[in-house]
């Protein structure tokens, strides 16, 4: 894995929380990188074990319905060309009985 670098003004003696994995927020833009002055001195922190978040609440999905369950498509799909294909067998019976 790519190493990351995390830099924020952190506030001594308080805990943060990393929460990650969420494919539909669009990343934050700050004006830090702007701002960003380094210090001589930086803290230096590590990351704890990887836990799961116990107030994570799944999005709901909104892809259209054929995305969802694109079964349906080819169910109506396969309906149709077995509608064509007997619409077709029928006329070349009747074709030739005349």
């Amino acid at each position: 894995m790519r190493r990351r670098t995390l830099c924020f003004d952190a506030a001594p003696s308080t805990t943060y929380t990393l929460l990650y994995g969420d494919a539909a927020l669009h990343p934050p833009v700050y004006d830090y990188a702007r701002l960003f002055q380094p210090s001589a001195t930086p803290a230096l922190a590590t990351l704890g074990p990887e836990q799961f978040n116990p107030r994570f609440i799944a999005r709901a999905d909104e892809r259209p319905y054929t995305e969802r369950h694109p079964e349906f498509l080819w169910i109506g799909l396969i309906a149709i060309v077995a509608g064509l294909g007997a619409t077709a067998v029928q006329t070349i019976k009747r074709q030739g009985r005349e």
